[in-house]
């Protein structure tokens, strides 16, 4: 898992600006111990790679109790939105929601998407509806995080 990981560092250095690459790897880094942590191994990271090359939804099959799916899935999301494929890291937050909508992991990287999806709106300067639209997902995935937080703080 981590040589795959340390491999993806010049596919990174090509794709991003020097402050984004910095943010990446860092990211990336992060990544590297929550997939540990979790369980992720490098075949299911080669099975996103390829639905990156290809474009494509990947479903992955993940065994354990809910909310250890939940967290491969985030993991999952978070190595896809690395490399700037929110849609995709989209489906895998979703399915790691619906295995456990208590997942950390899962609301950050929802939120995140949900507002990349609404610069990434402002920027093709979209209708005001789909603008709209998009302002109150990333709002409303950014609450649903911070009280989750807060839910998780209180009760620990």
């Amino acid at each position: 898992l981590r040589a795959q990981l340390a491999a993806l560092r010049p596919h990174l250095a090509a794709q991003l600006s020097c402050g984004e690459l910095e943010l990446a790897l860092a990211d990336l880094e992060e990544l590297g111990a929550r997939c540990e942590n979790a369980g992720v191994s490098a075949e299911v990271l080669q099975a996103l790679d390829e639905a990156m090359a290809l474009e494509a939804d990947v479903a992955l099959e993940v065994e354990g109790d809910a909310a250890a799916m939940a967290e491969v899935l985030a993991c999952a999301g978070d190595y896809l939105a690395i490399f700037r494929h929110t849609s995709l890291a989209s489906t895998q937050y979703e399915a790691g929601l619906e295995a456990d909508a208590d997942c950390l992991g899962a609301q950050l990287g929802r939120a995140k998407c949900a507002a990349e999806q609404l610069g990434a709106r402002r920027r093709e300067g979209g209708n005001d509806d789909q603008l709209e639209a998009s302002e109150v997902a990333a709002v409303s995935a950014a609450l649903r995080c911070g009280l989750l937080l807060v839910s998780q703080v209180c009760t620990t």
